[in-house]
């Protein structure tokens, strides 16, 4: 994600996407800083429950133990949820590498309520545009989000004449994970929206 973002500072852009890739360089400092707080608190609790064990009886360890497997498994959880999603480096070589059609543009909407939409939105925005594409981003209040955290938008599918969707497309063949909702009148939505994932 760094060297989109720094290859976006390195040209003239507008001014709204100034300031959104400045929030979202933002949002990812804090949510690492979260992370590694996480990680910390996790490392510390595994070197109380150590101690814990010295001197007990075989049964009392197992119990400790036990409980101990629980309060990690339940700070892994914990430390999932404050993860910021990206792509991975070969999603984005296989995007990138995608056609593009005359003229393409993309609309990522994002929903504001989730910690990690801005940065996962900036990722894709910079890949796409790194094929080629025309982006842009908007905050939704959202009405059709995924349960996935990540929705493309795409014409009815029962249209008699359903164009060919090359953004579908690219998604799949980077095995990166959405959901489609097709929509007889797509006017007013975005094509991919940015939420969070629930499973």
């Amino acid at each position: 994600m760094a060297g989109g973002l720094v290859s976006w500072l390195q040209h003239p852009t507008p001014g709204p996407i100034v300031v959104f890739v400045l929030g979202v360089v933002a949002g990812y400092f804090i949510a690492r800083f979260r992370y590694k707080s996480m990680l910390d608190a996790r490392a510390e609790r595994l070197e109380q429950y150590k101690e814990q064990l010295d001197g007990a009886s075989p049964e009392e360890a197992r119990r400790r133990q036990e409980e101990a497997r629980r309060r990690i498994e339940a700070l892994e959880v914990q430390v999932q949820s404050l993860t910021p999603r990206l792509l991975t480096a070969e999603q984005r070589r296989i995007i990138s590498s995608s056609p593009v059609p005359e003229n393409g543009s993309i609309q990522i909407g994002t929903d504001p309520t989730c910690f990690d939409a801005a940065i996962y939105a900036a990722d894709l925005m910079a890949t796409f545009q790194s094929a080629g594409w025309r982006v842009s981003t908007t905050n939704i209040n959202v009405t059709n989000k995924s349960d996935l955290g990540l929705c493309l938008i795409t014409q009815d599918k029962l249209s008699g004449n359903r164009p060919k969707n090359v953004i579908l497309e690219a998604l799949s063949r980077a095995d990166v994970v959405f959901e489609e909702k097709p929509m007889q009148n797509r006017t007013g939505f975005p094509d991919l929206i940015v939420s969070k994932r629930i499973r």
